[in-house]
């Protein structure tokens, strides 16, 4: 009799250790800052925003639950370095994250502008100026004082807006390089028709002469993703998101997922959703 419960109890312990796992695998885990980039995501205690609309459809067309994590963007990153957290969006391309970073676009294309002072002269490339680049605390942008010599790296804490606004006012650094949309978006929420109310010039074209595709990293250490080595890498020149040593199998979760995000594209979901947000074309 004993032995017959005993075998009933490890039965029940099975199924709750497959109940277990099941639950975890419906999860896919985006990580992200805890401080707000509005309208992208909201402050630590509202996540809500583009991202939050546009991941959390897609993952519930391949029968997923989006579950979004705000810490540090250091321990983010060191989470994304041991699959704990499964993808981390508007991602920038390095050397050093692209070794535990797999980047697959999100479907929507995005630019990099430079704001400095009112007064500063016009840059149209970021790589022939000197001076003071403000820089976020686990930023990518921090190697950038090794990639352009010429610049000198202010790292600061936390750089929303308007504490950007704030240091360039008071002469803690000369540069800071934004996406575009947050800078647009605080003008608006703020009802600021053009950049010299601020105080401030934005120089289009330092960095990207067009918009470019928005990138999400995904683990490479995560469950949810699986890669192959890309028999067309070419190993004598850099390692770029086009030139990957490895490529993402077809099989994993992640490029389901990735394919959601593409079937929105294609159907128009995500320009009128990128739009309805920040009215930008």
């Amino acid at each position: 009799m004993m032995k017959k419960s005993l075998v009933i109890l490890i039965a029940f312990a099975m199924i709750g250790a497959v109940i277990t796992v099941s639950a975890k695998e419906m999860n896919i885990v985006m990580g992200f800052k805890d401080q707000p980039k509005p309208p992208f995501i909201g402050n630590v205690n509202d996540n809500s925003g583009l991202y939050k609309q546009l991941f959390n459809t897609a993952a519930k067309r391949i029968g997923l639950n989006l579950e979004i994590v705000r810490v540090p963007k250091k321990r983010a990153h060191s989470h994304l370095q041991n699959g704990t957290v499964d993808f981390y969006p508007g991602a920038s391309f390095s050397q050093s994250r692209a070794e535990y970073l797999y980047y697959l676009p999100i479907g929507f294309e995005s630019k990099e502008v430079v704001i400095t002072s009112i007064n500063h002269a016009d840059i149209t490339d970021i790589s022939k100026v000197s001076g003071r680049l403000l820089v976020e605390l686990g930023s990518s942008k921090l190697s950038y004082g090794q990639k352009y010599p010429n610049l000198e790296i202010v790292q600061m804490g936390n750089l929303p807006i308007k504490n950007v606004l704030a240091a360039l006012a008071k002469g803690r650094g000369d540069f800071f390089i934004s996406d575009i949309e947050p800078i647009k978006a605080y003008m608006e929420r703020h009802n600021i028709n053009n950049e010299e109310e601020l105080g401030i010039k934005i120089h289009y074209k330092a960095i990207n002469h067009s918009f470019i595709p928005l990138y999400f990293g995904f683990s490479r250490k995560s469950p949810l993703f699986q890669e192959v080595v890309n028999q067309d890498f070419d190993p004598s020149n850099q390692v770029t998101i086009s030139n990957f040593p490895t490529v993402i199998t077809k099989e994993c979760v992640a490029y389901k997922f990735y394919l959601a995000l593409q079937h929105m594209k294609k159907s128009g979901e995500i320009k009128t959703l990128y739009y309805d947000y920040f009215g930008l074309n």
